[in-house]
């Protein structure tokens, strides 16, 4: 006997997302963490639409750091609510260097096949940050 499959009915949203604008990460020392995003990940300053905090930028990814945020404790990054999630070229080499230049391993480099790999590392706060892309 086969199962029937009940019509889905059509999902009418209340607003329509479009795309992803800025990403806020509240940081405790502004300073600090735009350090970390330059000389660690890459961002540049970008344009400043907002203040107090600091608009940076790589490639078509805008984040914006503000203050306001107590730095999470190192058992605490494990169980993030959320994390950003980058993708590069060459996630061991990537994890090799930001360990080397002492960043903190939240998951450590992981190759779940031959074109995927993973890991996670924390910025100066414990925000958590993903890196995936190809081995």
């Amino acid at each position: 006997m086969e199962e029937q499959m009940e019509p889905q009915s059509e999902i009418v949203p209340i607003v329509q997302v479009r795309n992803m604008g800025i990403i806020a990460i509240h940081v405790s020392d502004i300073s600090r963490s735009a350090r970390f995003y330059k000389e660690m990940l890459g961002f540049r300053e970008g344009e400043q639409m907002l203040t107090p905090g600091l608009s940076l930028e790589a490639n078509d990814i805008s984040i914006y750091l503000c203050n306001g945020r107590a730095p999470r404790r190192k058992e605490q990054m494990k169980y993030a609510e959320i994390s950003l999630c980058f993708v590069v070229k060459g996630v061991k080499d990537a994890f090799d260097r930001l360990t080397a230049a002492g960043v903190d391993v939240v998951e450590p480099y992981e190759a779940g096949s031959e074109y995927f790999a993973t890991c996670a590392i924390a910025d100066p706060d414990g925000n958590v940050i993903e890196i995936w892309g190809n081995p």
